[in-house]
């Protein structure tokens, strides 16, 4: 065999593996992440709606007008005015059940899951539905299970994401969760 065809062969192999990586990587991605293991809502102490919210908070306000909480805890970035991102925050007595809303320190998935254990622990909740999109579902699960001892419903927000986005979901969340089994506790 010629040197030249040698190279071929080599990069041809090269190439149908990088493919393959990436095709297992997709199929490994599915039920993580497009199709992850979600609950249906149920009654629960707390309703949370992790960040960020805007998309999320018709459903949040849905669910809680069916009365499946008492509590509504929002998830808000606050605004260099002071005021939260999330208008029902700053006027939460505009709706018939509490409104709790809190800016998560960091501003991450962990960072959330710190401040609601928090206020679930000087609250006395046993149990939270937690409404956050799709992609993030699994994640979320585990980190949650971290800062609340208690019973946690995972209940999704299905996104309308095209082929790129879900990929780009993919990679964002397999980065995240590489941090997640990096650190220890909450």
């Amino acid at each position: 065999m010629s040197a030249a065809r040698r190279v071929f062969v080599i990069a041809r192999a090269v190439a149908l593996t990088g493919v393959g990586l990436v095709v297992a990587l997709g199929v490994a991605s599915l039920p993580l992440f497009v199709f992850p293991a979600h609950d249906a809502p149920s009654p629960s102490d707390a309703l949370v709606v992790l960040g960020p919210v805007k998309d999320r908070m018709p459903m949040a306000m849905e669910l809680m007008d069916e009365g499946i909480s008492s509590t509504l805890v929002v998830v808000s970035p606050v605004l260099e005015n002071g005021r939260f991102e999330t208008d029902l925050c700053n006027s939460p007595s505009s709706v018939p059940y509490e409104v709790l809303c809190f800016s998560a320190v960091p501003t991450t998935t962990r960072g959330e899951a710190r401040g609601f254990g928090t206020l679930a622990e000087a609250n006395g909740w046993d149990s939270v539905m937690v409404l956050t999109f799709t992609p993030q579902i699994a994640r979320a699960r585990l980190i949650m299970q971290r800062c609340f001892p208690g019973e946690i419903t995972m209940i999704e927000y299905r996104p309308d994401l095209d082929l790129g986005e879900w990929a780009y979901q993919a990679l964002y969340q397999y980065g995240g969760f590489a941090k997640v089994f990096t650190e220890t506790g909450c």
